[in-house]
């Protein structure tokens, strides 16, 4: 499936190009919030046979422009304006997309805020509803004028993502503007450009093979006429068990243990062993708790096996020793 826009007698519409049995089909007829004008379509992932998502924009009848999300169930295209950030003036619009299930992809562009300068957007799926997110900047970012926008997104199957785009710096240069998912927190940095004059730097695109791991491509000028090529990469981290080995309850009486992990993504935490009657074990991510009030007659040692995943590989584990005491 591809997506785009075509003129036609002074039109723009927007344009689904479909791949079936070998045969392409275009439709034009796109379904749109309003009786509005102009609508293009930028980028669109699939998560299945049936189940896309198409981003991009469209214009008013008052000459004001929109986001636009079209997603497809059921054979049938369904339009979403898209919600702008609190603050934002006007002119949002989407340019990448990306989508793990049907129920869970993320959408990247930019907007207007109320002080005419640009913003970075980024755009949700999860539950049936979208939610919208203000793109964070490196601590390097202008404050006025604020240009800022995404252009390119990418997940993996984990549910880790990254997002790329570009940012007038302090000095008034525009840089590569990196973010990454983890967790549901998105991480602006500073594409680590070599220590030359720059002119401007500009991003492609990035990609994200598996867990915590992505790959970023673009180019910068080095201020004196020549492009170079930039690749910028993000590695995932192994899962590690922060907390201590060794737990202790007292016997009939209530207690609580935390259990940490770091890595990136953040990992979950899981136990592997039956534990004593009366205690419990609460997983998370990042932290898990085992709690409760352990039983009468059950003091004693106990060896609990706990495992921390990522989606990097290994998963690591702890053999964590349980005493409850008399």
């Amino acid at each position: 499936m591809v997506v785009g826009s075509i003129g036609t007698n002074g039109d723009i519409l927007g344009l689904i190009d479909t791949l079936s049995g070998g045969i392409w089909t275009s439709s034009t007829e796109i379904a749109l919030p309003t009786s509005d004008v102009n609508p293009d379509l930028s980028d669109v992932a699939c998560s299945d046979v049936g189940d896309c998502v198409a981003v991009g924009g469209y214009v008013d009848q008052d000459q004001g422009a929109h986001g636009l999300i079209e997603a497809l169930a059921d054979g049938t295209w369904t339009p979403t304006t898209v919600r702008l950030p609190a603050g934002a003036e006007r002119s949002g619009n989407l340019l990448s997309v990306a989508c793990e299930d049907a129920d869970a992809c993320v959408a990247v562009g930019g907007y207007i805020d109320s002080d005419g300068d640009g913003q970075g957007l980024i755009e949700t799926l999860s539950g049936g509803d979208w939610t919208t997110t203000e793109a964070p900047v490196p601590a390097n970012a202008a404050t006025s004028p604020r240009n800022r926008s995404l252009s390119h997104v990418a997940c993996s199957v984990d549910g880790s993502c990254a997002a790329g785009g570009s940012y007038t710096d302090t000095g008034g240069l525009v840089q590569i503007l990196l973010e990454d998912l983890t967790s549901g927190t998105w991480k602006a940095t500073e594409a680590s450009i070599p220590a030359h004059r720059i002119d401007f730097s500009e991003l492609d695109d990035v990609a994200c093979p598996g867990p915590g791991v992505c790959v970023a491509v673009g180019s910068y000028n080095n201020g004196r006429g020549f492009l170079y090529g930039a690749i910028e990469t993000l590695e995932g981290i192994s899962p590690t068990i922060s907390s201590a080995p060794r737990a202790s309850f007292v016997d009939n009486q209530p207690g609580s243990f935390t259990l940490t992990a770091t890595g990136s993504p953040v990992p979950s935490i899981f136990e592997k062993d039956k534990l004593p009657p009366g205690l419990r074990f609460t997983g998370g991510t990042g932290s898990a708790t085992i709690s409760g009030t352990p039983a009468p007659a059950t003091s004693g040692r106990y060896l609990i096996t706990i495992e921390a995943s990522n989606g990097l590989t290994p998963a690591v584990r702890q053999y964590l020793t349980l005493t409850i005491k008399r």
